[in-house]
């Protein structure tokens, strides 16, 4: 994987990363609505939504009402490109996809439980079956890797339910 293309696509997850967690948690739709400032409501030009570079080029400031963009923006974009960058240089193609998908979705609940003290469970469900599905690609053993997640699994939810809920 080229690694210069790994770190553009790792900021377009990052921008991504951003958009699904302020709309999941607003129960927007959460991929076909359009982006908007978050202060204004504004649709989003294309321009406005270059990672990084639209966030530099305009001062960190929305195009429309002019009020500070946070930096939670920039910061997740350019981090998730840097794992991307590190995972191309480390990794062949078939690995570099699924620790991608790894990263990116582990990422995404990173931040959604940094700001929001919650992790989402379709984000959870979505990490284990591609989890899951790598494990069975590169080990040809798809019970093993069942036995794993469950044993995974049961890490976490033997305290919620011994405890009622109160451990968690």
């Amino acid at each position: 994987m080229n690694s210069a293309l790994a770190f553009v696509l790792g900021l377009a997850g990052g921008s991504f990363i951003n958009a699904l967690e302020w709309r999941l948690y607003r129960g927007k739709k959460t991929v076909w609505d359009r982006s908007q400032c978050v202060q204004c409501g504004h649709k989003l030009g294309v321009w406005d939504l270059i990672p990084v570079v639209s966030f530099l080029a305009l001062g960190g400031r929305c195009r429309y009402c002019r009020k500070k963009i946070s930096w939670q923006y920039p910061a997740v974009e350019l981090a998730s490109g840097l794992g991307l960058y590190y995972l191309a240089l480390n990794f062949s193609f078939d690995l570099f996809i699924w620790l991608a998908g790894i990263f990116l979705i582990t990422f995404f609940i990173f931040i959604y439980d940094l700001k929001y003290l919650l992790i989402p469970h379709g984000a959870v469900f979505l990490g284990t079956v591609w989890t899951l599905a790598g494990l069975w690609y590169f080990n040809g053993d798809f019970l093993t890797s069942v036995l794993s997640a469950a044993l995974m699994f049961s890490f976490f939810f033997l305290p919620y339910y011994l405890s009622k809920g109160k451990w968690m």
